[in-house]
């Protein structure tokens, strides 16, 4: 990304990776907090410019975190290929022969994907939902505040509802209403994007857990990033092909204890939080970013942001699932 060796920026200023402006300032920034703790850009995704070796500027995504005393940065720049081919992806899951309505909109609200069932279940056509705001599927005094949800969202990264299955009423085309379940989920397109899908179901036509869970599944396959799915005991049921980057394969971990991809210190306390949260319900890491050392099968650590959710489908026992990003 820099084009510089590492020989030729250990032991230098991090500002020489800076743009001139900022540079001059971020000694004094380090030093503001070292003095007051107050966390502006700490464990804050944001977007800003870098200079390679050759002087040329790159935007790039930067996270900084605090790893017992010493400040970690990490910067990822978006792949558009890839964006490209997971949102193919996306399309052809959604767009497959199911019972189930699908609906994916992106941070705006906007529908990106409308399925043929969802076009039966609704009213619209395709062409009429896609590139129009969600709402136009909601009644209207929840339609009056989702836009606040998403910004909420996008700014604490606090899931109140996805990943869960929730019991809902949609407005057609025609202005009815009807009863539907949803379950909702957060797909990752890129660092930069993610993409909001939405599972409905009729609630009278009893469709199977097994139906939701397949096409929940299915969607979470196309995930760039890791992520696994846990029972109560942390016993590992679920992973998608991206596992691969922590050098399994997803055979060799169902099945496993999720403690396995922990550091010691974490794993031999996991078991006991696992069994704390289910008789307390209080919520200390689930639905937050944390900081965590994830075990690589090399055995080596890295420190990567884990987000955990709990997922409860109406009559399945509840499960967990935590994804984390990994740098290109």
């Amino acid at each position: 990304l820099f084009q510089y060796k590492s020989s030729e920026v250990l032991g230098r200023n991090v500002n020489i990776l800076m743009p001139s402006e900022v540079a001059a300032q971020h000694d004094g920034y380090v030093q503001k907090y070292q003095k007051t703790g107050e966390k502006r850009i700490i464990d804050t995704k944001r977007m800003v410019d870098c200079v390679t070796r050759t002087g040329e500027t790159v935007l790039v995504e930067l996270m900084v975190h605090e790893i017992e005393g010493r400040f970690t940065g990490y910067m990822r720049t978006a792949n558009l290929d890839a964006a490209t081919d997971m949102q193919a992806k996306l399309r052809k899951v959604m767009m497959a022969d199911c019972r189930s309505a699908v609906v994916a909109i992106n941070h705006r609200g906007i529908i990106t994907e409308f399925n043929k069932a969802a076009v039966d279940l609704w009213g619209y056509k395709a062409e009429e939902a896609i590139k129009s705001n969600v709402i136009i599927l909601m009644e209207e005094h929840v339609a009056s505040v989702h836009h606040t949800y998403l910004e909420r969202y996008r700014i604490t990264k606090e899931a109140r509802i996805l990943g869960k299955s929730v019991n809902l009423t949609i407005k057609k085309k025609n202005s009815l209403t009807q009863s539907c379940q949803a379950l909702l989920l957060e797909v990752v397109i890129t660092e930069k994007e993610s993409v909001f899908v939405s599972i409905f179901n009729d609630i009278s036509e009893k469709v199977s857990i097994e139906t939701v869970n397949r096409m929940s599944n299915t969607i979470t396959k196309m995930l760039t990033s890791p992520l696994f799915t846990i029972d109560h005991t942390g016993m590992i049921s679920f992973a998608n092909l991206a596992v691969s980057e922590l050098g399994y394969e997803v055979d060799e971990i169902i099945g496993k204890n999720i403690s396995m991809i922990m550091s010691d210190e974490i794993a031999k306390r996991h078991n006991k939080i696992l069994a704390n949260y289910m008789q307390t319900r209080i919520k200390k890491v689930i639905g937050k970013p944390t900081m965590q050392l994830v075990k690589f099968k090399s055995g080596s650590l890295v420190p990567r942001e884990l987000m955990i959710r709990e997922i409860a489908v109406e009559g399945a026992p509840i499960i967990f699932t935590g994804m984390f990003p990994l740098l290109n």
